[in-house]
């Protein structure tokens, strides 16, 4: 593969590029990169060496340069026959209504994501750098979802989930599910904070290793060609026949964390553009849940209430969603308020089976960590709503 980086530089969304690029590709796979900006020449081979790719070459031709680096070790390198990509998406599977459990009032169920054990976790990572296919990996999921569901019975829950296996996070999920978005490793954003300094520190501070942390990357017009969750609900409803809950995304936090300014721009004008799309794909998959019958769907959006405790923000920093530009709360929480809306819009006749679930976290291992910089009560990590 090659692609044409011009005269961006490192800092200045060249590595996003990259990652576009590279990550689709086998093992052993050879990237080209043109480039005509001098500080190339010391950075990508320094970006090489600490994401565990092999640089081969560059060639100079006044001006223009050509990079050529493999994916991982060139001795992982496959000569194989390209395989025929179909010019359009399959179409989505039709599904069938089926009738819809009811949840009690005050049922007893679970929240979030349900401890993983570490085949899962390995599984999860090995997926991420292309070591594990999709297949093999939700196999894995599935042994892993049984477990969950089988414990929840056991514990004597009322409404039953997934325990949300198959998602690596609250949000960077969905990347893997849409067209023109994928993952990128938390690091590669470094170049672009404007405190890399800072921004390490707070890389250091979480609880997992930053370079196992990605965060979704917005590459052009967002589409939704397969279900981000419904499917997980269809599995989920094999195993028990309690109600089940699913969480499909968060409106407010997805367009945060997918609107960066040095590379999302290309495809969107603002970030309101941005949520156009974000709505939509957000009211398809809503569509589909209810069609196939989850008893409740649950909205998160996790950093609400950082955005109320945090106050307004005007520095780059990925940290938590891209949430370098946080305008006064009053504003923010206005601007949730309408998406919102806007992806509920129309579904009032089954607004009983409609949630939104608020957490109040922090980025560090330190249970009271929240409670010194945040007013508040203690160190809860989690507030529904």
């Amino acid at each position: 593969m090659s692609f044409d980086g011009g005269d961006l530089d490192c800092g200045n969304g060249l590595l996003l590029l990259i990652r576009k690029h590279i990550d689709p590709l086998p093992r052993g796979g050879l990237l080209e990169i043109l480039s005509t900006e001098i500080s190339v020449d010391e950075d990508l081979p320094a970006w090489c060496r600490m994401t565990g790719n092999a640089f081969l070459s560059v060639h100079r031709e006044g001006r223009q340069r050509s990079f050529l680096i493999c994916k991982g070790a060139l001795s992982e390198r496959r000569v194989e026959p390209p395989h025929a990509v179909p010019a359009e998406p399959a179409p989505l599977p039709p599904r069938v209504t089926r009738p819809v459990p009811t949840v009690a009032p005050l049922a007893v169920m679970g929240m979030d994501s349900w401890p993983r054990p570490r085949w899962m976790v390995e599984a999860m990572h090995a997926h991420v750098e292309d070591r594990l296919s999709e297949a093999a990996f939700h196999r894995t999921a599935d042994d892993a979802v049984r477990l969950a569901v089988a414990a929840q019975e056991r514990a004597g829950a009322d409404v039953g989930t997934d325990g949300e296996q198959h998602h690596d996070s609250y949000a960077s999920f969905v990347a893997t599910r849409l067209e023109n978005c994928q993952l990128i490793p938390l690091t590669d954003l470094l170049p672009l904070v404007d405190h890399p300094e800072e921004f390490e520190a707070e890389l250091r501070a979480l609880d997992i290793p930053a370079g196992d942390v990605r965060h979704p990357a917005v590459f052009g017009r967002l589409r939704r060609n397969r279900p981000i969750v419904a499917h997980e609900v269809d599995f989920a409803r094999t195993l028990t026949d309690r109600p089940g809950q699913d969480r499909p995304a968060r409106p407010y936090l997805l367009t945060r964390t997918m609107w960066m300014e040095c590379l999302s721009d290309r495809a969107y004008a603002s970030r309101e553009d941005l949520a156009t799309d974000i709505m939509r794909v957000l009211r398809e998959e809503l569509a589909e849940l209810i069609k196939a019958g989850a008893a409740l769907i649950q909205f998160d959006d996790p950093v609400l209430s950082d955005v109320v405790f945090s106050g307004a923000k005007n520095k780059r920093s990925f940290m938590c969603g891209a949430l370098s530009e946080t305008l006064a709360p009053e504003h923010e929480l206005g601007f949730a308020r309408d998406l919102l809306n806007a992806v509920f819009d129309g579904f009032d006749h089954n607004r009983d089976r409609i949630g939104l679930h608020v957490c109040r976290g922090n980025w560090t291992p330190d249970e009271f960590g929240g409670a010194d910089r945040h007013p508040g009560p203690g160190p809860r990590r989690r507030l529904s709503a």
